[in-house]
């Protein structure tokens, strides 16, 4: 069994590992104390990783963060200056972290190889390069707060150790094992050719945009699954990242606008056009240099990415649609929600969409249809049922719907006793009631650890005033503090949506996004006024039907409350 030896150069702790030792069904353990002035460290690039298939290509910190264990050959393998001072990169915080160490002998009397690589989640085709020994040899970190060592930790037909971020536990963050019928109807539709797939929030059109990229990944087709903004690619890569089985086909990943403009500058030589911002394309001198880069008789080259998908599509502008088709762009993939519009300047309505994928607007085809002959590639595919939301929340969030032809709500899920009705919390504006306010929150996410509560603010002042609120608040706990992330627009460092506690955001961010419980913060600092009404309730419509299980509305009754004109009145729909 290796000994492990810590020691502290002043570039940072580093763990020395000896050669390991036949000694089968060993165990030792090492805990260091860290700080975020330690040395960040190298990812563990000297160490390969060979377990489950495909695990070679991940760091330490995404083996943390899922809790997966790292498996090697027991004869003579050597590592030395392991970096430990990444680990703490996860909470920007002190942290126990504990490295354990285990050799297990391989059961090769008890089950077969193949058995054993099946049970194990390992690749059977290392079984002769690793496991044709007399032990194997299993490396893990972990993060405990506070939590002494177990020592009743078994890795072989053991209890999953769980990994925490401050008094917050890993919750379910994983693409669904199964589908169901109208779902896997969109789903399968053909690779080749464009789609247009509609779906209220909850439906599942961004599951299964993301189960069609992973298709395309797992076929090793040139695809990129495209989003609006990095928050959303961020949490799309991050649940593709944790849902089982995935680690040999990652999808790729980006924003539309980063995509393109990089897809301009391969394609055309230049810089893609723009106007004040870089942000801004600027779409008539697109058009301009692409009709003198390929003139008439002049073929433009084929795409390298064959297959796009595009997540919330409405939000992209009708000429990014109508320039991928003159660039060469045939299988594309798109889902939408006309009810979310949140860039009412900038985006596709309805119409611009069906054009430029060259569908029929009058014809819908529902995806529960019983008849499937008789869809054609010409229809518009629809979504029905909200599988996200509770009762509660979806018929608040059905409260702020805008009705029009092409806006459908999904169909309100099944009633249970013990959803909640959602609750606005009102406070008189003064600091010691908004300390209760913020003290209940943090109570609420220590009660359930596994539970990621939104909080979703109206601007950028809001945000701040609760994150320091809610890191400066002392209070009784059962757990360690649950973790606080804040995120606002062009920050480098992004949540992880894989672990319950609290993250704050503002209001526009949230699109696409999913929590367990969702605060709106200080409604009372949202504009509107009757020009916007309609933005207004699309904004609300959004922001509720993010949560899975509870919302909770804010207002400090010490201002006047304009969206008070687009909230419902009746106490089924919100107490308080």
């Amino acid at each position: 069994m290796p000994s492990m030896t810590p020691s502290t150069p002043q570039t940072g702790t580093t763990l020395a590992v000896k050669t390991i030792q036949l000694q089968p069904a060993m165990r030792t353990s090492q805990r260091f104390k860290g700080s975020d002035s330690w040395n960040d460290g190298s990812i563990f690039k000297n160490i390969v990783y060979k377990t489950r298939k495909g695990l070679e290509n991940r760091t330490s910190l995404e083996l943390i963060r899922s809790g997966e264990r790292t498996a090697f050959s027991s004869d003579s393998l050597e590592y030395s200056d392991v970096h430990v001072g990444d680990l703490f990169r996860l909470t920007n915080r002190t942290d126990n972290v504990t490295v354990r160490i285990t050799e297990q002998p391989y059961p090769t009397e008890l089950i077969s190889a193949d058995e054993w690589s099946a049970f194990e989640g390992l690749d059977p085709s290392l079984h002769g390069a690793l496991f044709g020994q007399k032990g194997y040899f299993q490396f893990r970190f972990e993060l405990v707060n506070p939590s002494p060592i177990d020592p009743k930790w078994k890795p072989i037909n053991g209890p999953t150790l769980v990994t925490q971020i401050g008094g917050s536990q890993p919750r379910r963050f994983r693409l669904p094992d199964k589908t169901t019928m109208e779902q896997d109807f969109a789903l399968d539709l053909p690779e080749t050719a464009s789609y247009l797939l509609l779906g209220g929030p909850g439906t599942g059109k961004s599951v299964i945009a993301l189960l069609r990229a992973r298709r395309l990944a797992r076929k090793r087709h040139p695809h990129k699954f495209l989003a609006f903004n990095q928050l959303l690619v961020h949490a799309s890569k991050n649940l593709d990242a944790k849902t089982a089985n995935n680690l040999n086909m990652t999808i790729r990943a980006d924003t539309w606008i980063a995509w393109f403009r990089s897809t301009w500058r391969n394609l055309v030589g230049t810089a893609c056009p723009h106007r004040e911002h870089v942000f801004q394309i600027d779409w008539s001198a697109v058009r301009f240099q692409l009709d003198a880069k390929f003139p008439r008789g002049v073929a433009i080259p084929k795409p390298n990415e064959s297959y796009l998908v595009i997540d919330e599509g409405q939000d992209m502008p009708k000429d990014f649609y109508e320039i991928l088709v003159e660039m060469g762009y045939e299988n594309i993939f798109v889902v939408a929600d006309f009810n979310q519009i949140l860039h009412q300047d900038s985006n596709s309505n309805y119409p611009d969409l069906c054009n430029a994928l060259e569908k029929t607007a009058s014809l819908r085809f529902s995806a529960s249809a019983s008849s499937k002959e008789r869809f054609t590639v010409e229809h518009v595919v629809q979504l029905t049922y909200n599988h996200r939301n509770s009762y509660p929340v979806a018929q608040l969030a059905r409260s702020f719907h805008i009705t029009s032809p092409q806006n459908v709500p999904p169909n309100l899920p099944l009633t249970t006793r013990t959803a909640e009705v959602p609750v606005l919390e009102k406070y008189d504006g003064s600091e010691p009631e908004f300390l209760k306010i913020i003290r209940r929150i943090l109570l609420t996410a220590d009660s359930a650890p596994t539970k990621l509560i939104g909080v979703l603010c109206p601007d950028n002042e809001v945000r701040q005033r609760y994150k320091q609120a809610f890191e400066k608040a002392v209070l009784s706990l059962s757990n360690e503090k649950p973790r606080i992330d804040s995120y606002a627009k062009d920050d480098r460092v992004l949540p992880d949506f894989a672990f319950g506690g609290i993250i704050l955001l503002n209001a526009q961010a949230c699109k696409g996004l999913e929590f367990d419980y969702v605060v709106i913060a200080d409604i009372d600092q949202f504009k509107c006024w009757p020009a916007i009404e309609d933005e207004r309730r699309m904004l609300f419509y959004v922001m509720v039907s993010r949560a899975i299980e509870r919302v909770i509305m804010i207002q400090n009754t010490a201002n006047p409350c304009p969206v008070s004109v687009i909230l419902p009145t009746d106490k089924n729909l919100l107490r308080g």
